[in-house]
C-alpha cells in the first residue's frame, strides 16, 4: 500500500468554546420569588408595603401610629420551555462525559438566550411613554458621542420622578433599536 492514499483523519477531544454573548436582562430582574414557582400556570402573590406619612416633629404628641398598608401583586407564570436533545453515538458519549456536559451548557446558554431576549422585549414594550428619550420626538439610541449627556438627562428625570438613587441602571441597545429605561 502506497503511503500516498493515506489521507489521516484526526478528531480531537476537545470542543471550541462558543463566544457567546453575555446576557444582561435576566440579571435586572427581581428573582426573588424563583423558588415559590412550581409549574406552569403557577401565580405568586407579592406583596408590598405602601408608602408612610413622613410628618414634621415640633417636640410635642406625636399623635396615634398610622397603620401601614400593603399592595399585593400577582406574578403569573404563563410560560414555559424546553430543551431535548440526544447524542446518538453512545459509546462515544460514556468515554467521553465533556460531551455530554458540553451539550448541557449549550442548551442552558440556549434557553437563557431565549429568555433574555423575551425580558428583553417585555421591558421595551412595557415602557411608560415618559421613560423613553426622545430627541425631536423621535426616540434616541445613545452614540459615543451624546451617551454621556442622554445618561445626565436620564438621571435628572429619575430624581424629578422621586426614584430612588439605589438600584438604578441603564441599558443602552446595540445600534438600530430604540432605547427604554
Amino acid at each position: 500500500m502506497a503511503f500516498t492514499n493515506f489521507i489521516p483523519e484526526v478528531w480531537s477531544a476537545r470542543l471550541l468554546e462558543h463566544l457567546d454573548k453575555v446576557h444582561v436582562y435576566a440579571n435586572l430582574m427581581n428573582r426573588d420569588y424563583e423558588g415559590d414557582i412550581r409549574a406552569y400556570g403557577d401565580t405568586v402573590h407579592i406583596n408590598q408595603i405602601g408608602s408612610i406619612t413622613i410628618s414634621d416633629y415640633d417636640g410635642t404628641d406625636i399623635g396615634e401610629p398610622e397603620e401601614v398598608d400593603g399592595a399585593q401583586q400577582s406574578l403569573t407564570i404563563d410560560q414555559a420551555k424546553y430543551f431535548n436533545f440526544q447524542i446518538k453515538d453512545i459509546d462515544n458519549a460514556q468515554s467521553n462525559p465533556k460531551l455530554i456536559d458540553a451539550a448541557m451548557q449549550r442548551a442552558s446558554y440556549d434557553m437563557n438566550d431565549v429568555i433574555d431576549q423575551y425580558l428583553a422585549q417585555l421591558l421595551v414594550s412595557g415602557c411608560q411613554e415618559g421613560n423613553i428619550l426622545y430627541d425631536d420626538s423621535t426616540a434616541v439610541t445613545p452614540t459615543e458621542e451624546n451617551a454621556y449627556d442622554y445618561l445626565v438627562d436620564l438621571g435628572v428625570a429619575l430624581s424629578e420622578a422621586n426614584v430612588p438613587t439605589l438600584g438604578r441602571w441603564v441599558v443602552i441597545p446595540p445600534p438600530g433599536s430604540t432605547g427604554c429605561c
